[in-house]
């Protein structure tokens, strides 16, 4: 049996580098796509996502449920139980993704013509678009017990490989086809036939995973209510994070305009990009957790848990400094002229990034321990204030307003509140971690914020060249500044995982 320490470690270092990547289609993507639809059609592009995200509730929390059942299943040794699970979900599934092409299409002819665009031939494009985008949402439904599964087993960097792979000629495939005139009709239609080619491989790989597999659809009442049993929490959690991290183009595509909608795209998109360099911790960290509870060893967990919050905790209050020095001129080299007030949104959301990414894997811990009761109570306050902040602010401030109202519950739940929910439900002192938290926001600013302006005096960032090399040093002296705050043991350590083989 695979041990928990060398797959977590091997998942960290394989979701990372697909991060970089991504990141790096991401600064290449999105001003060729804003530059190539325009603000307005690329604001529907967004709304078009956040509505497909919505039908995303109709998973109800199970595709967290499948990833832990199996892991437990797996840590035990019952192959019988993880197919009992994956048949089962199975069955599930295949209604659920019924339901979500439903809802598209329906959205696509009652909802989308709402929206406050520059023209009805947009809408309608939007409104094709959304049908196809739809269909592959189904798709994507009835293969989740499949990549579910492969999470469960932790090989996270087999699919994350894979996905990478995708996304890279997927981009390509995008970029020619604007280049060739084309709009949304044609982006969706990309997107659908590369999900084709995604759920052939996941396929491919839970067999070669998992060799017992039997490909099945049936049903199992006992396992089916377990299943519902873990994730009607999830499914209510899931409702919550849709609020907070999926409204915010709905909320400016009605409330103010679809060209507003598309300013705030990047800034969201970059946010998006700070959650999933944390994710890539704590995604695999549920499973370890999980897997070991099976096993009967959970105090490796959580100590490994507290390592990497205290990570977290400083990368994100690095990324939140460097993005306050540098937001203003990496918009006005990255985007077209229209987008200035995207870099105001950066700040701001990278303020409240930093008191909520170290959660994150908390996060996974809850989920990992089936406490995440606590996650859920959390944010529904946080979607609560969202909500009331966003109606109040959007209509004078537009996109600074919503920003706003994403960062200020961030800053003090996840400062005040949820460290005490989440330490006593983990089995951590709430003041260890709110210390924690509290000495690497200092560390981080002093280490990033002073060095970056010192660096500022030195050259201005007006060109690429400048800009870059100005990033680079600013982060080269931030993770020094954080290597030498640490402890000797704790390099010591960091020093064999790097040459150990994963």
């Amino acid at each position: 049996m695979v041990t928990v320490r060398p797959s977590l470690s091997r998942n960290i270092v394989a979701l990372w580098s697909a991060l970089v990547i991504r990141l790096a289609v991401g600064l290449v993507f999105v001003p060729y796509i804003a530059a190539s639809l325009g603000p307005s059609r690329y604001g529907v592009w967004t709304v078009l996502f956040q509505i497909i995200n919505y039908l995303a509730l109709l998973d109800f929390g199970f595709e967290k449920a499948v990833v832990t059942f199996v892991a437990s299943f797996w840590g035990k040794g019952d192959h019988d139980g993880i197919n009992r699970t994956l048949a089962t979900s199975s069955r599930l599934y295949l209604w659920f993704g019924l339901a979500a092409f439903a809802g598209a299409c329906l959205s696509a002819w009652l909802l989308l013509p709402h929206l406050r665009a520059e023209s009805t031939e947009v809408l309608r494009e939007g409104q094709m678009a959304l049908v196809i985008i739809g269909l592959f949402t189904a798709l994507r439904f009835w293969f989740t017990p499949v990549t579910a599964a492969l999470g469960g087993f932790q090989r996270y960097d087999v699919v994350t490989s894979a996905q990478v792979v995708e996304d890279v000629v997927r981009t390509i495939v995008m970029i020619v086809l604007l280049g060739q005139g084309y709009g949304l009709v044609a982006l969706a239609l990309a997107v659908l036939g590369f999900g084709f080619v995604r759920m052939g491989i996941s396929i491919w790989l839970l067999k070669c995973t998992f060799p017992q597999w039997r490909l099945t659809v049936s049903k199992d009442p006992a396992l089916a209510k377990d299943l519902f049993s873990y994730s009607r929490i999830t499914f209510g959690i899931t409702i919550a994070w849709l609020i907070i991290f999926n409204t915010d183009s709905i909320i400016l595509g009605f409330m103010a305009s679809t060209v507003a909608a598309g300013v705030f795209a990047p800034a969201a998109q970059l946010a998006l990009y700070s959650r999933h360099l944390i994710n890539a911790i704590g995604t695999p960290l549920t499973a370890a957790a999980a897997h070991a509870g099976g096993a009967a060893d959970l105090n490796q967990s959580r100590e490994r848990y507290l390592k990497l919050f205290g990570v977290a905790s400083y990368a994100g209050f690095a990324m939140m400094a460097g993005v306050a020095l540098y937001a203003e001129p990496f918009v006005k080299l990255w985007l077209p002229a229209g987008f200035e007030e995207t870099a105001r949104a950066m700040i701001i959301l990278a303020a409240g990034s930093a008191a909520f990414l170290p959660h994150i894997l908390s996060n996974a811990m809850l989920f990992a321990l089936n406490r995440h009761r606590y996650l859920l109570i959390t944010v529904a306050i946080e979607a609560g204030l969202k909500l009331v902040l966003a109606i109040a602010l959007v209509g004078k401030y537009q996109v600074t307003g919503i920003a706003l109202a994403n960062a200020i519950p961030q800053v003090v739940i996840y400062i005040a509140v949820y460290p005490v929910l989440a330490g006593r439900a983990i089995g951590i002192s709430p003041s260890l971690l709110i210390g924690r938290q509290f000495r690497t926001a200092v560390l981080a600013i002093v280490f990033t914020l002073l060095p970056g302006k010192l660096i500022g005096l030195a050259w201005s960032a007006d060109n690429w060249v400048t800009l870059v090399a100005s990033m680079v040093g600013a982060a080269v002296i931030s993770a020094a500044g954080f290597w030498i705050s640490m402890s000797p043991d704790e390099r010591a350590e960091i020093r064999s995982r790097l040459l150990r083989r994963y």
